[in-house]
């Protein structure tokens, strides 16, 4: 009779453990603005991307990158790596224009909240969050990860190395966009930029 008191107290205990789990979860996602189906609202603000310099990203604050290129306001992203080292909750918009400079292809909004990367993709069609456990700064140069080329990456996998991200990207032309896609659609791990050059 004891032994199965103790069991059937085990498995309350376990239940509780998982609701509270998932109660600091909702907490967390709270500071993000999501709607009643968990589709994210922080793009409303956004004008047409066609319209959307250069100029116009950098007074709004964002951290503009074409290709390998830091064109603006390198200290938001270096803030936000900052912040999210010391644990610490902060959010960046990172803008990626086109070859004119003069509108945008892509936005990306992404948020440190509590141990997690929470990132969302303007031009996805599902607006729910990519959830990544690590960001990590992938470099060719393991002596001096700011020399040489590099990838920035958020990642769910703490062990993955610059090397096999390589191999699996530039194996060939063919499987890079398949590399990508199935990336994404495992959410394995996501790359936010490469090369990173200042201007």
């Amino acid at each position: 009779m004891t032994k199965y008191i103790l069991v059937v107290l085990f498995i309350c205990v376990f239940v509780l453990t998982l609701g509270c789990e998932n109660q600091e979860n909702t907490d967390c996602l709270q500071n993000i603005p999501l709607d009643s189906s968990g589709e994210y609202l922080g793009f409303s603000d956004v004008p047409d991307l066609i319209y959307y310099s250069v100029e116009d990203a950098k007074e709004d604050g964002c951290f503009v990158i074409y290709h390998t290129e830091v064109l603006e306001n390198y200290n938001v992203w270096e803030n936000f790596v900052n912040k999210s080292i010391k644990k610490e909750n902060s959010y960046i918009r990172i803008v990626y224009p086109s070859l004119d400079k003069n509108s945008a292809e892509s936005v990306l909004d992404l948020y440190y909240l509590d141990g997690h990367y929470y990132l969302f993709d303007f031009n996805a069609q599902d607006k729910n969050s990519e959830l990544y456990s690590h960001l990590l700064i992938l470099s060719a140069n393991s002596d001096n990860p700011n020399i040489g080329q590099r990838f920035i990456v958020l990642s769910n996998d703490k062990s993955l190395t610059f090397e096999t991200l390589k191999n699996k990207i530039y194996s060939s032309k063919a499987e890079f966009s398949d590399s990508v896609e199935s990336a994404k659609a495992k959410k394995n791990y996501r790359i936010i930029m490469w090369d990173l050059k200042q201007n």
